[in-house]
């Protein structure tokens, strides 16, 4: 039972790989990002990554939602909670650590999405690996993807794909009970609570609202029976 379960959120997570591909190589719409993913891909090693590069598996409908540039800025401390240039420039000089949080909490962002960098569950793009095992512990499960190539860190509700250099790609959020980190946002939210936080999004579709900012896209995949949200996705365009 616990193998076909295993297989079952691998092959789910190979779909979902390459779904993302569509949200990247074709920012102007989201060409199928609401349907399901191709097959051929082995138990451990589906065959992409968010960011990969893959023709489209299935012709979803574009609502082609784009954003303003009001609705999309990066929040920063400022007493007006707008980006400056200066914070631009200081943010490009921190390392990553678990964006919103100090040392000694490290607990997650009000929003994450406005943190620098942005983070899912409290952890940031270009966070280490070794980070995310001090604070969660050591993954239930860990399995390989091919294209690129990356380790992923299973644990309860979530999970993390780590590069080859031991930075942070992409984390998922699939379990209800699981904080996001973004406002009050949380799977089994509907899109109008999504979009009541986080303003109009990028782009948009029938089951998918997609965030973009500086090199990060956040998506929220929705169940096109309940309507409301499956799984959140924080990934790094390629």
């Amino acid at each position: 039972m616990m193998r076909t379960m295993r297989n079952r959120r691998i092959g789910t997570l190979a779909k979902s790989a390459a779904l993302l591909t569509l949200c990247i190589a074709a920012t102007s719409a989201l060409v199928g990002c609401g349907g399901h993913g191709s097959s051929g891909r082995t138990e451990r090693t589906p065959e992409q990554a968010p960011g990969a590069v893959s023709e489209d598996p299935a012709g979803g409908s574009d609502q082609g939602a784009s954003a303003s540039a009001g609705q999309t800025t990066p929040h920063s401390e400022a007493v007006d909670g707008t980006a400056s240039a200066e914070d631009a420039s200081d943010a490009a000089n921190v390392e990553p650590n678990a964006a919103g949080r100090d040392n000694e909490h490290r607990q997650p962002d009000a929003n994450g999405w406005y943190a620098e960098p942005p983070a899912l569950h409290g952890i940031a793009i270009g966070e280490r690996e070794a980070d995310v095992r001090e604070l969660f512990g050591d993954p239930s499960d860990t399995y390989k993807l091919s294209d690129p190539p990356m380790t992923v860190l299973e644990y309860d509700g979530f999970s993390v794909g780590v590069g080859e250099n031991g930075r942070v790609q992409f984390v998922e959020v699939s379990g209800a009970n699981v904080a996001t980190g973004i406002g009050e946002l949380a799977v089994g939210d509907t899109a109008d609570e999504t979009m009541n936080a986080l303003g109009e999004p990028s782009h948009a579709s029938d089951t998918v609202l997609l965030y973009e900012r500086d090199g990060v896209s956040l998506k929220f995949d929705f169940d096109p029976n309940t309507k409301k949200i499956a799984s959140v996705l924080l990934f790094k365009e390629r």
